[in-house]
């Protein structure tokens, strides 16, 4: 089993005391074993998917708030592969900035994905991540690729060995002792059966595990199914799939999916008009710098009619503030009360109306016996 990852958020890695200005490596690829493979893990690209990004909170202008941000995966079981013994069970599992798994042109490997993004899915430069993770922004440079991404695939069949000189950085009687095992002879070819991960942040605890305090004791709760999915491979590969069917898994969470469909279809079409009012708000702040600086003839007193015009400027540039206000408090506000609705139809209704019903039944068959 192998993870690689373009950008590893959980390394902490310090920069060369020698070197202070020159950022530590954060990415890991094997390019030379991938290589041979003809498979390849894209370098410096991180996918972006606005169906699965996770909900952060953030600091705004009007103080803590939650966002969307797009780099912080939460795959549900439609993203898994249901006919493979590795992600067949799984409900839930966290990843964070991952690569994209492809297989190149001539490769004769068996190649099959595991875990996938939806369609509404982009590539970000990972080097912008380093220096602006502002989720805002993120959103706003937004456009789908319309394709999904890959982000771990089982890859098998025959493979020719990526160190034909034995094991690199092996000294010689490493080496001889690897022709031994061999008969002899070192291995060139052979068959493989790997999964491949685009992504190491998966197994850090901070994205599937919370601490909780319990009688002064913390308590690891798990909130997804990250590590089942590690140990579902290693049996898996270790060839034992006989029990794996037994394997004990709960659902960590039991989202309101509809309400949050509906949350991200309006947060997109509030980032729409947002963006058409930001816009209208530019010109007219441009058009107010042109109607003050244009004066004539250097005389700092303006006519009626600029005064009026500029007036009108400033009045139209108060409403369009007020309007993207507006607009953001009855995306929230409806949000808020469908969610309410929905929660109520779940959790009360459904309780009240089999209550009804049994005690309907219980009172007609009191009658029938009288």
């Amino acid at each position: 089993m192998l993870f690689v990852d373009p950008m590893a958020e959980a390394d902490t890695a310090q920069p060369d005391p020698q070197n202070p200005m020159v950022m530590p490596a954060m990415s890991s690829s094997l390019s030379k074993l991938l290589n041979t493979w003809k498979v390849e893990v894209t370098e410096g690209k991180i996918v972006g998917d606005i169906n699965l990004a996770m909900r952060v909170q953030t600091r705004g202008p009007r103080g803590p708030q939650e966002a969307v941000y797009l780099p912080w995966l939460r795959l549900e079981q439609l993203n898994f592969n249901s006919e493979d013994f590795a992600t067949n069970e799984l409900n839930t599992v966290n990843i964070a900035s991952t690569g994209v798994i492809e297989k190149l042109e001539g490769s004769t490997l068996e190649f099959t994905p595991l875990m996938q993004s939806t369609e509404m899915s982009m590539l970000i430069d990972s080097q912008r991540l380093m220096f602006q993770q502002d989720p805002a922004s993120l959103l706003n440079e937004f456009i789908s690729e319309n394709r999904q991404q890959t982000l771990a695939a089982r890859l098998s069949g025959k493979v020719s060995t990526a160190f034909p000189d034995g094991l690199p950085g092996a000294g010689p009687d490493a080496n001889t002792d690897a022709d031994a095992t061999a008969g002899g002879t070192p291995i060139k070819e052979g068959n493989i059966n790997v999964i491949l991960v685009a992504d190491t942040d998966l197994l850090s605890d901070y994205m599937w595990i919370r601490m909780q305090s319990f009688f002064g004791l913390e308590v690891p709760q798990t909130l997804a199914n990250n590590g089942d999915f590690v140990i579902n491979s290693l049996d898996n590969l270790s060839g034992n799939n006989d029990l794996i069917s037994l394997r004990t898994r709960g659902n960590y969470s039991r989202p309101f999916t509809t309400v949050e469909e509906i949350r991200r279809n309006a947060e997109s079409e509030f980032r729409d008009q947002e963006r058409e009012l930001q816009t209208k708000l530019e010109e007219t702040e441009k058009r107010l710098g042109e109607l003050q600086q244009d004066t004539g003839e250097g005389d700092l007193i303006l006519s009626p009619e600029q005064t009026q015009e500029i007036e009108k400027f400033r009045q139209e540039q108060i409403n369009t503030r007020k309007e993207l206000r507006n607009v953001q408090h009855e995306l929230q506000k409806n949000i808020e009360r469908l969610g309410t609705q929905l929660k109520f139809i779940n959790i009360g209704l459904v309780p009240l109306l089999i209550a009804a019903l049994a005690i309907t039944a219980g009172y007609l068959r009191g009658r029938r016996y009288q």
